[in-house]
């Protein structure tokens, strides 16, 4: 149970400590007088969003602890070794520090852990039950949460939807890597053919330049031909360069005995004789070799031909060819990852499939036979609280097929909390059909079916403190015994907090607080007083007004104590 509240500069509290008891807590006082405030701070213990006006005007931060007594084998234990941490034995200690900022702090036993490790032992700790939890009652996705909790399968629950997640998740790297495989399988084809193409070419780095000398060549053979041998002629004719040279020779050779400074001259003779004879016998050779071929002139053209069309589709160069078959590479090799990837998820997903189904048919036996249950527990609960004609249905019809956007054998449509779909519904008077609640329910019969849901759930998932802001709201005197008595009960499961306007529900208090807005200095504050027998008399005097408000005080408390002694 929440054994001590203490309250620093939150809001328009000074500094307040609240020191809540076993069994049902009330807290009363007029509109305004700021009870919610209260609520507030009890659900931040609860890992509640901090918001930044809660500072109270002038202070640096706002400061909220909260001493929760829990035995030892309360399941929040688990939790925090889990997180590393360790405290008195049966005693926690939550402290939430809000500074005007934005800036906040959650401290555990006094270790500071993020608010996500607070939201996750939150529901073991506190639960807030308001004015807006009755409205999110008459939402099918909250209604399903309440038969889940009751059905004990919320751990089935999250298994499925780790599944549902791990599918959608799946399905989208399906759709990023294409799931037509004809396409894959046509593009991986063409890489793998021109790939191949520019390999078998062998295309060397000067062929291109190689190959139109040759095709030049060929096509000016007559000319080259003539032109060669007219330069043969020349060089070895009778009146030629190489006879010329001869002549010169044999001059010199005579002038050299005569003049012996002409060797030089003589020499260099010698080695043009020698040039002349080189560049001679070369020409003859080449002119032997000029026999036209057409075989080999359509091997050039043809090898021409193919380097022409490499360049049309892979570049104008050998390093562009490289290039292109290198990405094509890289491509055919990511397609045929994908292709791999691709029969592995649709494995996994075959697989998940099956899973889900599984646990959806599981989820859905478990509903329906809790469904049953949660019935006369609620019907039970309505009749304690003044509603003994109603009646109280819970729906699980399965959900269309594909609503989920897939279906399991045998359990049609899958969605993200399984292949059900939850209604509750009412009927609140004798001769009414069944109708959906968010349709028939009016806000005090709201109140009641929230307040008899929780009593049905509390044997499951028991919170150290439940809290009640205005449950009664829509209920009026008659229907105010019923409700307070029903909060008395539950209160025997686990403490009970409630903030009420009724005079009926805190005449079963254990514990009666009286909240009010006082002025000291100039500024308002929120003081809160726990009522003796004689103060809470006065108070209830005062919530039920009227000339004979002292003798209906004491009317309601003899007929509060009448109910509690009969129980």
């Amino acid at each position: 149970m929440l054994a001590r509240l203490y309250l620093r500069d939150f809001a328009l509290v000074d500094e307040l400590v609240i020191s809540p008891g076993p069994g049902l807590n009330v807290f009363t006082g007029d509109t305004g007088a700021g009870k919610s405030i209260i609520v507030n701070a009890v659900a931040l213990l609860g890992g509640g969003r901090a918001e930044t006006h809660w500072v109270r005007s002038g202070s640096e931060s706002a400061f909220i602890e909260g001493v929760f007594e829990l035995p030892d084998s309360h399941p929040v234990w688990a939790n925090l070794a889990e997180l590393g941490i360790d405290g008195e034995p049966g005693q926690l200690i939550v402290q939430r520090e809000i500074w005007p900022g934005g800036r906040s702090q959650v401290r555990l036993n006094s270790r500071s852990v993020t608010l996500r490790a607070l939201e996750s032992i939150g529901p073991l700790l506190v639960e807030i039950n308001g004015q807006n939890q009755q409205l999110d009652l008459l939402r099918p996705a909250r209604q399903l949460l309440f038969l889940d909790e009751y059905a004990g399968c919320v751990t089935l629950r999250r298994s499925y939807r780790r599944e549902y997640d791990r599918r959608n998740s799946l399905e989208a790297e399906l759709e990023q890597l294409g799931v037509d495989a004809a396409e894959r399988a046509r593009e991986m084809d063409l890489l793998a053919y021109q790939i191949d193409e520019i390999e078998d070419a062998q295309v060397g780095p000067d062929e291109e330049q190689q190959l139109l000398a040759g095709l030049r060549r060929n096509s000016n053979l007559a000319e080259l031909t003539a032109l060669i041998d007219g330069a043969l002629g020349d060089l070895t004719g009778p009146d030629g360069a190489s006879n010329r040279l001869g002549g010169a020779l044999e001059g010199l050779a005579r002038a050299r005995s005569i003049d012996p400074e002409t060797a030089g001259s003589l020499e260099q003779l010698r080695v043009a004789q020698e040039i002349a004879d080189q560049a001679a016998a070369e020409l003859r050779a080449r002119l032997e070799s000029l026999n036209p071929d057409p075989a080999e002139a359509e091997q050039l053209a043809a090898r021409m031909r193919l380097i022409d069309d490499l360049k049309r589709k892979y570049g104008q160069s050998v390093a562009e060819f490289a290039e292109y078959s290198s990405r094509a590479a890289a491509r055919l090799e990511q397609l045929q990852v994908a292709r791999d990837r691709i029969a592995e998820i649709q494995s996994e997903l075959a697989s998940i499939g099956a899973q889900m189904g599984e646990l959806a048919a599981g989820l859905r036996t478990a509903r329906r036979h809790a469904g049953k249950r949660l019935e006369e527990a609620v019907l039970e609960n309505l009749s304690a609280l003044g509603m003994a004609g109603a009646r109280f249905a819970v729906a699980v019809e399965a959900l269309p097929e594909y609503a989920g956007g897939f279906a399991g054998e045998g359990v049609g449509g899958m969605g993200p909390q399984g292949a059900d779909r939850i209604r509750f519904e009412l009927a609140a008077n004798p001769g009414e059909p069944l109708a959906p609640l968010e349709k028939v329910a009016s806000g005090g019969e709201i109140s009641r079916i929230m307040l008899a849901l929780r009593c049905a759930l509390l044997q499951y998932n028991a919170p150290a403190a439940i809290v009640f802001d205005e449950i009664d709201a829509g209920i009026g005197g008659r229907r105010g015994l019923a409700v307070g008595l029903q909060l008395w009960k539950l209160a025997d499961r686990g403490q009970t907090v409630c903030v009420t306007h009724l005079p009926q529900i805190p005449a079963f208090a254990q514990r009666h607080f009286l909240v009010a807005k006082e002025e000291h200095g100039g500024r308002s504050q929120i003081t809160v007083k726990e009522l003796d027998w004689d103060s809470q008399m006065t108070e209830l005097a005062a919530m039920a007004g009227g000339v004979e408000a002292v003798e209906a005080a004491v009317r309601i408390k003899a007929q509060a104590d009448g109910l509690m002694g009969e129980r």
